[in-house]
């Protein structure tokens, strides 16, 4: 991934396999059935399924009857004025999600990386509108996480920090390799749930300041449930399987961190929760002394607010739980003091070693403050966290076929002949992905 030019073309399948099967593949081209695997062309796919059905722990929060999302994918006019001047939506957006439950005032757009950019509720749009060098990026609400092995390279620009995003990458910051164009994380896998109304997708993670030497090693996931009476359900799931640590002295250490926020000019004020299920105005500055709390210390939700006094102001809660998870399980928050942001994020900083998985289960809720606080206290104890390592018997195959296909041997996924191997649907312990990445100068597929 050192040119630009070169990552620009990836396209993506992805599977969990050993490393024997890497050695069985070769130097081949894979396709999906009927052509290359895309971004573009993998929504709902059987692939897709396969990889999303059954992907995420099971122990989900019953629902409201007649909750789910309606989504839409043909949007083609953006209003004007909502972001920065810089920016067209039309560049990031990928799906609408509007819920269905008759309680629910919000609906959400996602971006291409899968992160969620937009959230518009009764009091409009309560989204940063992006910051002039990047966007869509950083100020959404996205997974980030942060590997501590992760040095800096000769030649990466000076504010080289491994931090991992869902989004994408930053276009200023590796300037030469971007030429000022954004590039959202590559979405692998994406599956709209239709019985159910459920979103998921699987993300590539990236270094969001540039590809120069960009080596995340991270598989995203995130699967959006509507809840009614304002709440929807994220489950954000995180697949190591980085094998360039050089030493223990980072003890795999990895930051698996939510993060996001609104707009400052619409939601100004914030409140806490505290331990006796009540809250209280806590407005500070981002990075401040008391921007960062531990969740024990807290009742296990905070919101973002038109008025701290008015239970009827509109509130845009993050519901995060009492527990610690790993060694640290803080949230913080407070006015970014640059482009409209007032920041809202959790920090969970735990072990992750290669070949294992870590996911959470949290809720946010948008509406009144009064029903927000009510929701805060009843989806907080609702919150779960684990660190997952799948076994192979758990996990359902996909059968990879030998093609001839512009010129090329090729693996494709299909369901007639017979299977040159098999390879498994999600990441089990210890195993490998498969990338398919497309040179654009010679067209030419190569299996990772």
């Amino acid at each position: 991934m050192k040119n630009l030019n070169h990552m620009l073309a990836v396209v993506f399948l992805v599977v969990g396999l050993g490393c024997a099967v890497v050695s069985a593949a070769g130097r081949v081209g894979i396709t999906s059935a009927g052509g290359a695997s895309s971004v573009s062309g993998n929504f709902n796919s059987k692939l897709s399924g396969l990889l999303l059905g059954g992907a995420f722990p099971a122990g989900e929060t019953a629902a409201m009857e007649g909750s789910g999302f309606a989504l839409r994918k043909d949007i083609a006019a953006f209003e004007k004025g909502k972001w920065h001047e810089k920016w067209d939506e039309k560049d990031v957006f990928r799906v609408e999600l509007s819920p269905l439950h008759k309680t629910s005032r919000y609906t959400l757009r996602i971006g291409k990386g899968g992160h969620i950019y937009s959230i518009v509720t009764p009091v409009g749009e309560i989204m940063p509108p992006q910051n002039k060098e990047h966007a869509w990026v950083d100020d959404t609400l996205l997974l980030t996480a942060h590997q501590y092995d992760l040095k800096p390279q000769k030649g990466s620009p000076g504010q080289f920090t491994a931090f991992i995003h869902q989004a994408g990458m930053y276009p200023h910051q590796d300037s030469k390799a971007m030429g000022g164009k954004a590039f959202y994380a590559p979405l692998v896998a994406e599956r709209y749930d239709l019985s159910s109304g459920q979103y998921s997708t699987l993300t590539l993670g990236m270094i969001s300041c540039g590809p120069s030497y960009n080596r995340s090693d991270l598989l995203m996931y995130s699967k959006i449930r509507e809840m009614g009476d304002g709440v929807f359900e994220v489950t954000y799931m995180l697949y190591n399987y980085n094998t360039s640590y050089t030493n223990a002295q980072e003890n795999y250490t990895t930051d698996f961190s939510p993060w996001g926020g609104v707009r400052t000019s619409v939601l100004p004020n914030h409140v806490l929760s505290n331990t006796d299920g009540s809250y209280r105005l806590a407005n500070v500055n981002f990075g401040a002394t008391g921007s960062m709390v531990d969740a024990s210390k807290t009742g296990g939700w905070a919101a973002a607010v038109q008025d701290a006094g008015k239970p009827e102001a509109q509130a845009f809660a993050w519901i995060f739980g009492t527990k610690r998870y790993g060694r640290i399980t803080k949230f913080s928050y407070g006015d970014a003091r640059r482009d409209d942001f007032n920041v809202q994020a959790l920090l969970i900083r735990d072990k992750l070693p290669p070949g294992t998985l870590v996911w959470l289960r949290m809720y946010f809720a948008a509406g009144k403050l009064g029903t927000v606080a009510a929701n805060g206290k009843k989806y907080q104890g609702k919150v779960a966290y684990g660190i997952w390592s799948i076994g192979q018997a758990e996990s359902k195959t996909i059968p990879l076929y030998l093609r001839r296909e512009g010129g090329q041997t090729v693996l494709q996924a299909g369901d007639a002949g017979r299977p040159a191997m098999y390879v498994y649907a999600q990441p089990v312990k210890d195993s490998k992905p498969l990338y398919l990445i497309k040179n654009l100068k010679t067209g030419k597929y190569h299996a990772t």
